[in-house]
């Protein structure tokens, strides 16, 4: 859970220390007249923050527009301090370095860490793999850390609960992420959603090599096919030609040379091919990097135990330098073989050189006697047929090969698809207690008192499946969700669903969850029976946070509106954590924003 967000350059108007069950970021109406409004005065910016220290590219974007020029100025900084599984953490966060993270246990004992470095860690402790069935391949952190830290930046405009994640991803992705959160199996699926960008891939390069095909030749690819046989026979018939090629007798001793000169070159040029492979391979030895990252090897092994961690590195250090003394005794190896190599390609370019001028002048003496005129023309009209017909025949080829590769992953696909289905049938319990547990949000606290009976969640067999889809969805429908109001209540029962879901089966993911804005809209009744609800839940499973932000308004009932909008069976205003006014002064950061 989270313990306290703070600022050691005093950024925030003052600390926050989060608490288990319902917390409150409250926006309150000041006796100004002159006040701005609730708007705008902090609510979300410290949601923001907190995203921002667990690594969001998303907060670092906002935070990096002009608006918010003055942290990078006045070189602010925020720490967030948190606990898992019983450990302490902190996370500490400079908006002029992003890329520099401290991390550690105590405030006065922090790492440093790069964002790569940190998001693999946090991963590794917020995200942990369970078990081989049940994953999410990947850097998984930011992306599932979307889902448990919900600002107001984009949501409002969001109706689909399933899309939680802060960039353009398609359905079998987002499918992925919500059955692991779900706790389905989802290894199946991974492997499906594998073998259906492969089959993609394949039948895209076929449609590549075709169109090329057509644009080359102005004929389809079957149409070239039946040609290809054609100019096959043509080259072959060529060959044969030349092969019973006779010159006149005077040029027989001409020939002869020319063959043997020919020869020679030919030798000297595959000579010439394997030096010059040699001399890359020299080249390339060079480029080896004698470093090794000792701090960062030192620091991982520092977690473990300080003294062990200092060790290493000091041993690291002497193997690097080790290292080093081979590696200039190598190199000067190489700079004498790479000298030698350079000479034998230089005589042997002279040679060929020598070789070729004598093939000429052999070619010219019998193209002067007029003996080479019908050779030259047959064999050059072979070469441009056998040209164009090895190049149409590398694409018809690699065709043939890609739509078997691609017959064998759709075999591969259908078994998978089995498995997938296995899978949901194996999963029906979880599915049931899923089921069970958005009836009970919806009793409870969306639909207290009506009637809720088309509203559902469900995961559904896709009859039909389409190449593009995966042989299962999730399913969630409540009614009237085209209006506003409703449409945020399909993303909070579905986030409720399964982030109590997660308490309740004690799984290894975060124990808070964040909606900022999230109730906009939405009928004050609701509000309350929600939080009711929420508050309810609590005090079974106190390991659990609930952050949401309101404003005052939102969350007071008058006496005499509790006929109306019910009433809260626990004070809201005791559970506020952070309370903003409209006044520049008594904001988040402590100043207004145009």
């Amino acid at each position: 859970m989270l313990k306290r967000i703070s600022s050691e350059t005093e950024l925030l108007l003052e600390p926050v220390v989060f608490e288990p069950g319902i917390n409150i970021i409250l926006g309150k109406y000041s006796d100004d007249p002159d006040a701005s409004g609730v708007n705008g005065i902090g609510k979300s910016s410290l949601v923001r923050m907190i995203d921002f220290a667990l690594v969001s590219d998303t907060a670092e974007k906002l935070f990096g527009k002009k608006r918010y020029s003055f942290l990078r100025d006045e070189k602010h900084s925020v720490e967030l301090e948190f606990d898992i599984l019983g450990e302490e953490y902190v996370l500490k966060r400079e908006f002029h370095k992003l890329d520099t993270i401290y991390f550690g246990k105590t405030r006065s004992d922090l790492t440093e860490y790069t964002r790569s470095d940190i998001k693999k860690i946090l991963g590794n402790k917020y995200f942990p793999t369970e078990d081989q069935e049940t994953f999410v391949p990947g850097n998984r952190f930011r992306t599932l850390m979307s889902f448990f830290v919900k600002d107001d930046l984009d949501h409002q405009q969001r109706v689909d609960p399933f899309t939680f994640v802060p960039y353009k991803a398609n359905k079998r992705e987002l499918a992925i992420y919500n059955y692991y959160l779900m706790g389905l199996t989802t290894r199946n699926i991974v492997e499906y959603d594998t073998l259906l960008n492969l089959f993609k891939k394949k039948r895209d390069e076929i449609k590549s090599i075709e169109e090329k095909i057509r644009a080359e030749t102005g004929k389809e690819v079957s149409e070239v096919k039946s040609e290809q046989v054609k100019l096959e026979d043509s080259v072959k018939t060529l060959e044969e030609s030349l092969k019973e090629y006779s010159f006149l007798e005077g040029y027989k001793d001409v020939e002869k040379q020319l063959v043997e000169v020919t020869t020679k070159i030919d030798a000297l040029l595959k000579e010439y091919n394997s030096l010059n492979r040699k001399l890359r391979n020299v080249t390339n030895s060079f480029h080896q990097d004698p470093s090794l990252d000792t701090r960062k090897i030192e620091r991982i092994y520092n977690q473990a135990r300080a003294e062990f961690g200092t060790q290493v590195k000091k041993s690291l250090e002497e193997v690097q330098s080790f290292n080093r003394e081979i590696l200039e005794n190598r190199n000067k190896f190489l700079m004498q073989k790479e000298r030698a190599l350079q000479d034998s390609i230089e005589e042997l370019l002279r040679d060929i050189s020598v070789l070729e001028e004598e093939r000429s002048h052999l070619y010219k003496f019998l193209e002067e006697k007029g003996a080479m005129d019908s050779v030259k023309n047959a064999y050059e009209n072979m070469l441009k047929k056998r040209s164009a017909l090895e190049a149409t025949s590398k694409d018809l080829r690699r065709i043939d090969t890609l739509d078997i590769e691609k017959d064998d992953i759709d075999i591969d696909l259908v078994k998978t698809k089995k498995a997938v289905l296995k899978n949901l049938k194996e999963n029906e319990m979880k599915v049931k207690n899923l089921r069970r547990s958005f009836q009970d949000i919806l009793k409870n606290a969306l639909f207290l008192g009506e009637d809720f009976s088309s509203a559902y969640f469900d995961v559904d067999v896709v009859r039909d499946t389409q190449r593009e889809q995966l042989p299962v969805e999730p399913i969630v429908e409540i009614p009237r969700a085209d209006a506003l109001g409703q449409s945020r209540l399909k993303i909070v029962a579905y986030d409720l669903m399964i982030f109590l879901s997660s308490i309740t089966t004690g799984r290894k993911l975060p124990n808070f969850l964040i909606h900022d804005g999230v109730f906009h809209g939405v009928a004050k009744r609701t509000v309350v029976n929600t939080l009711n609800y929420l508050y309810s839940q609590s005090l079974q499973h106190p390991s659990f946070q609930y952050i949401v932000t309101f404003n005052e308004d939102e969350i007071h009932i008058p006496p005499n509106k509790e006929s109306s909008y019910g009433k809260f069976s626990f004070d809201p205003f005791d559970r506020v954590v952070a309370t903003y006014e409209d006044t520049a002064e008594k904001m988040a950061f402590k100043r207004a924003f145009n």
